[in-house]
């Protein structure tokens, strides 16, 4: 039974199914948005469904580093991501 692509959480490092993490982009306009559809175009990387993956993937700087961005990932795409989460969740 295939499970599908395997992805590693920039929050916690654990490996999951590509369709149970979050995908976040770095297009090439520079600008970062979550990616829903997960097959958007830019550089990707996962965050877990998890409040705590998300704030330590951010604060960490471990998401901006795997988007290969130049800065601090900005508190509206920390809100997109944590809405995104909830909306998914319920």
């Amino acid at each position: 039974m295939a499970i599908g692509p395997m992805r590693t959480c920039t929050g916690c490092r654990s490996k999951q199914a590509r369709g149970r993490l979050l995908r976040v982009t770095h297009a090439g306009d520079g600008t970062l948005s979550v990616d829903s559809t997960r097959t958007g175009a830019g550089r990707g990387a996962y965050v877990c469904f998890d409040r705590a993956c998300i704030e330590r993937a951010c604060r960490s700087g471990s998401l901006a580093r795997a988007l290969r961005f130049g800065g601090a990932i900005p508190e509206g795409l920390r809100a997109e991501l944590m809405a995104t989460m909830r909306g998914i969740d319920g």
